[in-house]
């Protein structure tokens, strides 16, 4: 009887849990957001309603590099001879990606609650490389 007890409220407590979750998932679907990225330095930044401070993003992808001759990152293989043996070439390695990279940060609470009560977003992306773009280019 003590374990059906225990199995009760360990059941009650997914169910709570549950229903908070679904409840910020769907606050933060009701609102339909336009979110528009903009690059520091090559597009025009706008000077006033910032509701953020800059968050400083040290995400980065790390591949190896195999003795068969090609970099490995997850299920992502790039061959030396698609890179013709330049890795610091960035529209090769555009090229050579088929693959869809996802970074996630946590943002605060109060930020969040910004977030979902905005209905135009302008977000702001500083970059380091030669040429950075906002476009789909690269995608299938």
């Amino acid at each position: 009887m003590k374990i059906k007890g225990i199995f009760i409220i360990i059941f009650i407590a997914f169910i709570i849990v549950g229903v908070l979750l679904l409840d910020n998932y769907a606050k933060a679907l009701g609102n339909s957001v336009n979110i528009e990225i903009l690059i520091d330095g090559v597009d025009d930044v706008p000077k006033a309603g910032r509701i953020g401070e800059p968050i400083k993003f040290e995400e980065y992808i790390e591949m190896w590099h195999s003795s068969g001759g090609y970099w490995i990152y997850k299920d992502i293989r790039i061959y030396d001879t698609s890179l013709n043996r330049d890795l610091l070439n960035e529209n090769t390695l555009a090229d050579a990606i088929k693959g869809e990279f996802k970074f996630e940060y946590e943002l605060d609470s109060e930020l969040y609650e910004k977030l979902i009560k905005t209905e135009d977003l302008k977000v702001v992306c500083s970059t380091t490389l030669k040429n950075p773009t906002t476009e789909d280019q690269y995608r299938n």
